[in-house]
């Protein structure tokens, strides 16, 4: 096998499965949508007319009674029953943007009914991540409270959870990661993922997802029991924070998520928390409602995460929670600061990464790359830069001490890092996570057999190359199919993200009349002038292209995607072109 330097530069194998006539009739007809559209929903496994409008047409109303996950009635029973106490509750999160929006809601939650919870985001360095010793042993020193809530961690925290029990304090937690064994903790756990499979409409709800339903369902048994309070809140003002959590953990925009996210980036854009408000201006958020999902993923995300990376992840949770304009703004002043630390320290990191794999590893199927300079904290978003870089999957690991490598590892799509992981357990202090995403620690001497096992892994299960770089085309159109009436259309099926990427579709025999100009501040970009049959010009800009640049006066086949650009209140239709090739007489 020959050696690489990037997928990215190598020429991508274009993929394309047609849509069934029959359905794209039936949709086109029914739904009255154009065609494009109809294809659109087929290739995301939709083919159902009744499934597609209520995809096209999310409603909160189709949100699932909270009561139907298994082991979420009991827990808010449980709640009910602290209210009705006035017990202590401390609530532990995780220390990214899904575990800091979940423990925020529940705060705001418990809140309302009078409770005054504790909240507590663990230190990445020294407590370590989710519910470990070290964040409970801070608790116990502040308090001794009744309950301890743990909100995207604890499925796999057996010892800690029989720490807390011996102490007389219940347990109760709300998590999406997958059980590394058949038992989980003994204690109260609502987890789809351990007990209701991976067909149901919640089945992939992130934890701020499930702590939403908790509160609802906390609301309907408040209700019943005719407290007032339980008239006065509207949950669907706490979307904003669901919507985050949902994004920035990668979850599968479909079912529930799809109903989550499609709400929750319209309250987004006229949030009324403070904080969010504050970090919106320091992260110069786009204020044309609703908030594009990339807003989420490329500024807001980033800000909050860089806290557990490398401060205290606890300030953006004082954010959610503050209701002071000016504790709001030195607290975002104070994120965006972190950030740009961050990237300062991950820029040094990847071009290192670059050079270790370019000098050692470029013949791999899986990259698992370790420096012991390298910050634990800012592997994670490392990873996922080179895993897409190098277009396989990638671990990134830095030097926790005593011995020991900690990092995160990315994977691409059909690849699931957890069923890799599972067949390197051995060599593996701990490990846990989504299948395109993990956290991982090991033994230092472990590493070498860790790379061997992760690249014998990814041959048995098929990775027998590296992967070429793929486009999937959508559907194949005309320049003519171009219009602002088909954006219109098009804009029924946002948001896009995981599981439900936004579509790519093909145009062939375009030919150039003008040659394309390079543009940007470094000449990164390149601008294409496309034209119809009615003598319309379309720009197309491809985003570091300038490399890639297609002839003018010959056929090709393009690859765009749409979109809406907002000026000033001033919507254009503008065109992104992803690839191109030479059109040839059969495809």
């Amino acid at each position: 096998m020959g050696t690489i330097k990037s997928g990215l530069n190598q020429p991508a194998i274009w993929n394309h499965s047609p849509c069934d006539p029959g359905i794209k009739e039936q949709f086109t007809e029914v739904l009255e949508i154009p065609a494009p559209v109809a294809a659109c929903l087929y290739s995301i496994g939709i083919q159902d007319h009744e499934v597609a409008k209520r995809f096209l047409d999310p409603k909160l109303a189709d949100l699932e009674n909270p009561f139907k996950i298994t082991h979420l009635e009991p827990l808010v029973h449980r709640l009910v029953l602290a209210i009705e106490r006035n017990e202590k509750i401390a609530i532990s999160g995780d220390y990214d943007v899904d575990g800091i929006t979940s423990t925020g809601l529940m705060v705001h939650i418990l809140r309302h009914f009078g409770l005054n919870p504790s909240s507590y985001i663990p230190l990445r360095e020294g407590e370590g991540y989710g519910l470990s010793q070290g964040i409970i042993d801070r608790v116990l020193q502040e308090e001794t409270p009744d309950i301890f809530l743990a909100l995207d961690c604890g499925t796999n925290a057996r010892d800690a959870v029989e720490s807390l029990k011996e102490k007389g304090i219940e347990v109760l937690v709300v998590d999406h990661h997958q059980c590394q064994t058949k038992r989980p903790p003994d204690c109260l756990v609502v987890n789809p993922h351990v007990w209701d499979g991976n067909d149901r409409p919640w089945s992939h709800l992130c934890a701020v997802g499930l702590v939403f339903k908790v509160a609802h369902g906390l609301l309907k048994k408040l209700r019943l029991k005719q407290d007032v309070r339980a008239y006065q809140i509207k949950l669907s003002r706490y979307l904003d924070l669901v919507s985050l959590g949902t994004v920035a953990d990668m979850m599968p925009l479909r079912d529930e998520n799809r109903i989550f996210v499609h709400y929750g980036l319209q309250r987004l854009s006229k949030t009324q928390n403070k904080g969010i408000k504050a970090l919106h201006i320091i992260a110069d958020v786009n204020k044309e409602p609703p908030i594009n999902p990339n807003e989420i993923s490329f500024k807001i995300a980033p800000r909050i995460n860089a806290c557990g990376r490398l401060a205290d992840a606890s300030i953006p949770l004082q954010l959610i929670l503050s209701d002071c304009d000016d504790t709001c703004q030195a607290l975002a002043e104070q994120m965006d600061l972190t950030n740009r630390q961050r990237q300062q320290i991950e820029q040094r990191l990847i071009k290192q990464a670059e050079a270790q794999v370019e000098a050692h590893f470029s013949a791999h199927l899986g990259l698992i790359l370790y420096d012991r300079s390298w910050h634990t904290g800012v592997v994670g978003i490392a990873a996922g830069k080179l895993s897409r870089q190098y277009n396989r999957p990638c671990i990134v690991l830095g030097y926790q001490g005593k011995g020991i490598l900690k990092g995160s590892g990315r994977s691409v799509n059909g690849i699931s890092l957890i069923k890799t992981l599972e067949n390197c357990d051995s060599l593996l202090d701990s490990w846990g996570g989504h299948p395109m995403a993990a956290g991982v620690s090991l033994l230092e001497e472990n590493l070498n057999a860790l790379r061997a096992a992760f690249n014998q892994t990814l041959r048995k299960i098929g990775e027998t190359e590296i992967r070429t770089r793929e486009i999937t085309i959508t559907e194949w159109i005309e320049m003519d199919d171009i219009s602002i009436d088909l954006l219109d259309a098009l804009s029924r099926l946002e948001p896009y993200g995981q599981d439900h990427p936004q579509p790519i579709f093909g145009v062939k025999k375009v030919i150039l009349k003008k040659p394309a100009k390079i543009i940007g501040k470094q000449s990164h970009h390149c601008r294409l002038i496309l034209e119809n049959s009615y003598g319309d010009d379309f720009y197309a800009i491809g985003w570091n292209k300038a490399s890639n640049v297609p002839p003018t006066n010959q056929p090709i086949d393009i690859a765009i995607r749409m979109k809406w650009d907002l000026w000033r209140g001033k919507r254009t239709l503008q065109i992104e072109w992803i690839d191109w090739r030479l059109t040839a007489e059969i495809h």
